[in-house]
């Protein structure tokens, strides 16, 4: 999400709002942006020949520029009524951020709001809210100045301000449900993933489609959102998740409440207490998904015959290029041999692989047959 169009030179702006954190909740749009600068000053210019006479000239200027909406990438700014969600939207996405509310003070924590591109903790005050407007001034500083020409005489002094206000509104409420899901497998842009339930007769084929955002989230959008309770279960690539056997073998069963805890276990959207906005599902399962593997698994096949005595070693500078001295394969049975380095190496690893004690020569094998591939680090002579 781009850097919001702050001029930024301190962390104080005041949002005028009421004085209730009810009036908070809700989606607003940031209607204009209205960057005003002006000066008010003197010039004192002292008599010399051929004027006789001192001169003071008055200036009182004043320079406004307003951006519109779409000027802003129609940006918007959620506050949802868990009381610490806030949600910036525009044209090109979103950031999910955080807020709080007491004793008429607002903390909100800008993406991206410092000059340097980190995200910026703001202070807020608190006051006069109307139920669909309100003024935001994030930016309202004054500079002075006072020269005197020693050569001349002539004094300016002027006293300069800018400031910078975001008029909101608040947007209209949305009546659409958006359900985002996580698939924990690999997936690829001919993903597919479906919803099935009552409301389509449990057909996996019946269902909505979702939107696939291609990093392994999916998001459904039901416009307008159901007008009762969903029973629903998700379906990928044709085959409905099995929430039975997921909650029997986890214990976990707290995104299906509607189960026997035997035949059928089943998600629900309630109308009644769920949000329009749900998130965190995982295809198949009541957890999330797994934190991503930080091991480096290495396999290789041997063409010559193998059997359950066959023993495949790693050799290299870790392991003082002693042929016994590294790692041991898995034999998996089928010539092929896997490797498994928990954590990954921290630097760069040359290594070669020794069968059954003897260490492959890929000097030998690169000069008869002019393959060097696999083997980047030679002299094409001696290693």
């Amino acid at each position: 999400m781009k850097k919001f169009y702050f001029f930024i030179l301190s962390t104080f702006f005041t949002l005028n709002i009421l004085n209730s954190q009810s009036s908070i909740f809700g989606k607003w749009t940031v209607a204009e942006q209205i960057d005003s600068i002006s000066s008010v000053g003197s010039i004192f210019v002292p008599g010399f020949p051929p004027f006789t006479n001192d001169t003071t000239i008055l200036y009182d200027t004043n320079y406004t520029e307003i951006q519109t909406a779409a000027d802003l990438d129609n940006l918007e700014i959620e506050f949802l009524n868990d009381g610490s969600t806030a949600i910036f939207y525009d044209n090109i996405g979103s950031d999910t951020s955080n807020y709080y509310y007491s004793n008429n003070t607002l903390e909100l924590l800008i993406p991206e709001g410092a000059d340097d591109g980190s995200d910026s903790l703001f202070i807020i005050p608190v006051s006069n809210l109307t139920s669909d407007s309100a003024d935001l001034l994030f930016y309202n500083l004054s500079l002075s100045e006072y020269e005197i020409d020693s050569s001349t005489g002539i004094i300016s002094d002027f006293i300069t301000t800018f400031t910078s206000t975001w008029k909101l509104t608040k947007s209209p409420a949305s009546t659409d449900l958006v359900i985002t899901t996580e698939v924990c497998s690999p997936t690829d842009s001919n993903t597919v993933v479906r919803l099935t339930g009552p409301f389509w007769n449990w057909d996996p084929f019946g269902g909505p489609t979702a939107v696939n955002n291609g990093d392994g989230t999916f998001t459904f959008t039901l416009s307008p959102a159901p007008s009762a309770d969903m029973e629903y279960l998700l379906v990928l690539d044709g085959v409905q998740e099995d929430m039975v056997a997921s909650g029997t073998a986890s214990g976990n069963w707290s995104c299906t409440p509607v189960t026997d805890y035997f035949g059928y276990a089943n998600r629900l959207w309630d109308l009644t207490t769920n949000q329009l906005t749900v998130s965190g599902l995982v295809y198949g399962s009541c957890d999330p998904c797994p934190a991503a593997s930080t091991d480096l698994v290495i396999t290789t096949e041997v063409c010559s015959p193998t059997d359950s005595n066959t023993v495949v070693r790693l050799t290299g500078p870790f392991w003082n290029w002693d042929p016994f001295g590294g790692p041991t394969a898995v034999n998996n049975g089928d010539g092929t041999f896997t490797f498994t380095l928990s954590p990954a190496p921290s630097a760069d690893m040359e290594y070669l692989l020794v069968l059954d004690g003897v260490q492959e020569d890929m000097v030998a094998s690169g000069t008869a047959s002019g393959n060097w591939s696999c083997t980047p680090v030679t002299d094409y002579f001696g290693y």
